[in-house]
Parts: structure tokens; sequence; C-alpha cells
């Protein structure tokens, strides 16, 4: 992925208050991206983790649509990939 297009994604991820971004993967117009979370719980003290995988559309250097998938699976099928073209185009 582009360093500008990495950029652009973490400003607006921090915007979000998703502020850890992993597993990259641009494609023509899209860009597939992992934001893992954790923490714990205030009362139990439980340690949690969690997380979701978007899929980005950028323009002129904005986040213009983004859609947000459970697991890395959907967010490929989304955008037509399969696991094995992920790990080829990473």
């Amino acid at each position: 992925m582009s360093r500008e297009n990495v950029e652009i994604i973490r400003r607006f991820a921090a915007c979000m208050n998703r502020r850890d971004v992993s597993q990259l993967l641009e494609l023509c117009d899209r860009n597939v991206v992992y934001h893992p979370r954790a923490g714990t719980g205030a009362a139990s003290g439980a340690e949690v983790s969690d997380a979701y995988v978007f899929v980005y559309k950028l323009r002129d250097g904005l986040v213009v649509e983004g859609r947000e998938y459970r697991t890395r699976n959907q967010a490929l099928q989304a955008v037509e990939l399969t696991e094995q073209d992920a790990r080829a185009g990473s």
C-alpha cells in the first residue's frame, strides 16, 4: 500500500477512535484494513480483544466510503478476492 494511502487511513482511523491499523491490502480503488481492538473490562478486569475489518474507498486524499465486516474473509468476499489472492497481493 502506498505510504500516502496508509497515512490517509491512519488519520481517518484515529478520528473514528480506531488507533491500531494493521494488515493493509491495497486494491485498485479499495483498501482492506484490519483494526484490532483490546481492552480491560471496567467492572470485571477481564481482558478482552476483538477486531473489525474495513474496506475503504479513497478519492483525492479522503476516505469517501467505508464498509465494516466482522471477518477478513467477509471483507475479501466483498471485494471479490479469496484469501489466496490476498496473500499473493500483499
